[in-house]
């Protein structure tokens, strides 16, 4: 493989990986948690374990996880915007995150 194909694939590898972190972190805020179903009629252990999904990838996006994997893929955001455009969307207080990271 020639260095602009290595290059690429780690561009591709990285946008997926910051796509499906926004992705998963969003559904911390959307009524059906990603699902078609109601959160409710899911079983506890399916839910639990989604959540907890979740909000780690929340976790991840709002402290320097993102501004990592920026750096290591090589990208060319910036975090800082990313992370508050995300807020922004999903109208996310500080007491909320406040409240995410405190439960451990």
């Amino acid at each position: 493989m020639s260095q602009n194909e290595n290059y690429m694939m780690m561009n591709t590898l990285g946008m997926e990986v910051l796509i499906h972190t926004f992705r998963d972190a969003s559904h911390l805020f959307t009524r059906t948690l990603g699902y078609t179903v109601h959160p409710a009629l899911l079983p506890k252990n399916k839910l639990d374990r989604y959540l907890r999904e979740s909000k780690e990838s929340y976790l991840f996006i709002q402290g320097t996880g993102l501004e990592l994997a920026i750096q290591f893929y090589q990208l060319d955001y910036d975090a800082e915007r990313l992370r508050n455009c995300f807020n922004y969307l999903y109208k996310v207080k500080h007491d909320k995150l406040h409240h995410l990271s405190s439960q451990g």
